[in-house]
């Protein structure tokens, strides 16, 4: 079966215009994410870190995610989607550069914690945005192509991201044993979660706010589904009747 058919099976076309923006922004920072995972504790190694470090470094990132989730959550309802969204573009390319540039332990241990406050803007917001976004009857299939995008995406870079410090070594004339190598891939993982935003910034200033929290209409401008009229109702008509 082609690739194509398979696709428009899925009838990407049908979605509207946010949620597909919204999947190339998967696509592209789960591809950044995807290297750094899989390329960054080799290139820890090769700066001369033990493997204790390395899990110290490894683990900041999800405590900074458990420890925001639920205040990210709450600012989120108020403010929107969107610009945390683009802020976890922003804020993740900015951590994985620094993750690249500097070596010292608490520069290593600072930037990866940031790093996990992006992965939290993503994690709590990606599920809202699509349910605020996609069509009621199409939520489920949004939220299931979304979890597709992520494993596709990661697998297909954790293969192609294994060549990328040999062809960075033959490009530098340096060998896989040195860091450099690394740090030059890893360049390739930050600039694309900064891509990520691009799709993000195209959408309307509105898209991805919770708009579950606006109060509800009356009932009094709610049409009656009782065959009696309320009492609320009947001292209206009462009153109306006065006045004239």
């Amino acid at each position: 079966m082609r690739i194509r058919s398979v696709l428009s099976s899925f009838h990407l076309r049908e979605f509207n215009r946010n949620v597909r923006l919204f999947f190339l922004y998967g696509i592209s920072i789960n591809a950044g994410m995807a290297l750094f995972t899989l390329l960054y504790n080799l290139y820890l190694l090769r700066l001369s870190y033990q493997e204790d470090f390395i899990g110290q470094v490894a683990g900041m990132a999800p405590l900074a995610t458990g420890l925001l989730a639920l205040p990210i959550g709450m600012l989120s309802d108020r403010f929107g989607r969107k610009p945390f969204l683009v802020a976890s573009s922003l804020l993740l390319a900015v951590a994985q550069l620094g993750l690249c540039l500097t070596t010292t332990p608490v520069g290593l241990l600072a930037f990866s914690f940031l790093g996990g406050v992006a992965t939290a803007f993503i994690w709590v917001n990606h599920v809202p945005f699509l349910s605020d976004n996609a069509p009621r009857s199409r939520r489920a299939e949004a939220l299931a192509l979304w979890s597709a995008v992520q494993v596709v995406v990661r697998m297909f870079w954790s293969l192609a991201g294994g060549f990328l410090p040999g062809l960075m070594g033959a490009a530098l004339d340096t060998s896989t044993d040195m860091p450099e190598p690394f740090r030059y891939a890893l360049f390739f993982g930050a600039a694309l979660s900064l891509m990520a935003a691009l799709p993000l910034l195209r959408m309307p200033g509105h898209a991805g706010r919770n708009t579950h929290g606006e109060p509800a209409t009356r009932d009094d401008d709610e049409p009656s589904t009782s065959p009696f009229p309320s009492s609320t109702s009947s001292s209206k008509r009462n009153c109306t009747s006065v006045r004239r």
